[in-house]
């Protein structure tokens, strides 16, 4: 089965602003960006295997995530050996992706923070 080209959106509709942080293994940065409301960017693309573990984002092999909202206020989101530490609405598990718009071999997922997320940061 031939690979699939993925494109990776982070949307914000949290009614704030966000910062959002991915990191690789050994809390190596990724990519850091900043989202106002209703702001969207690409996050990630790449090759992904159809049949590929629960990671959305495995071209970069990120294991954890920094959401930080204008209040202040946080979501700390990691993957380890023994599963994820925030399964609700979590950037790096899949399940919370949907997709956007298929073509062919070629996908755009979106995931989204939503006001929910706001309301549960610490």
């Amino acid at each position: 089965m031939k690979p699939l080209f993925f494109k990776f959106e982070v949307e914000n509709a949290s009614g704030a602003s966000v910062n959002v942080q991915l990191f690789r293994t050994k809390n190596q940065l990724f990519k850091s960006f900043n989202l106002n409301n209703l702001e969207s960017i690409i996050a990630d693309s790449g090759l992904v295997d159809a049949f590929s573990n629960t990671y959305v984002l495995t071209t970069t092999n990120l294991d954890s995530a920094v959401i930080t909202f204008s209040s202040g206020k946080k979501l700390i989101q990691t993957y380890t050996d023994k599963g994820f530490n925030d399964t609700i609405n979590n950037v790096l598990v899949s399940d919370y992706y949907k997709i956007k718009s298929a073509n062919g071999n070629d996908r755009l997922m979106i995931y989204t923070i939503t006001k929910e997320d706001s309301l549960r940061a610490k």
